[in-house]
């Protein structure tokens, strides 16, 4: 349970900005920063997902909906070896846009088997990230927003 829910605001307050300065950088990224970029993402919905537990959050954030892309399963296996092909496994020129609740955000980033950021363009900033869950690999790959994710830890 969360004692005190100001000090997991202000982290994920100071993760939005990490990841909001990464954005901005073009699409060179080291493993290095791949990593700290799943690592802020991962962290933060957890967070999230902690706050809206322990009724930490207003309910019209813990109660919100984002957009998010789906992009359905081809039937390629994804597996540790393959995982971070998607276009191998998934068909992302058939994109459908829907409605998610933010805690359904939390648990596939926190069981996160797909992770992978989107780019603007070939050269571009980083514009999103693709996931999928454990348990979802093989119907679908999503996608949501940097300004998404970045907007919900800062809690608007």
């Amino acid at each position: 349970m969360i004692w005190e829910s100001k000090y997991w605001k202000d982290d994920l307050r100071r993760r939005a900005s990490s990841l909001k300065c990464l954005q901005a950088q073009k699409a060179h990224f080291t493993l290095e920063q791949f990593a700290e970029i799943e690592q802020q993402v991962m962290i933060g919905f957890y967070c999230i997902r902690k706050l809206i537990e322990a009724e930490g959050l207003p309910s019209r954030l813990s109660n919100k909906t984002v957009r998010v892309d789906e992009f359905p399963f081809n039937g390629q296996p994804v597996d540790s070896t393959n995982w971070d092909m998607i276009g191998l496994h998934y068909a992302l020129n058939q994109k459908t846009a829907s409605r998610r609740p933010v805690l359904w955000l939390c648990h596939k980033f926190v069981h996160s088997y797909v992770f992978t950021p989107s780019f603007r363009g070939s050269y571009g900033p980083m514009d999103g990230i693709y996931f999928n869950s454990d348990r979802s690999k093989d119907k679908q790959l999503y996608r949501v927003t940097m300004r998404t994710i970045v907007s919900l830890f800062n809690m608007r």
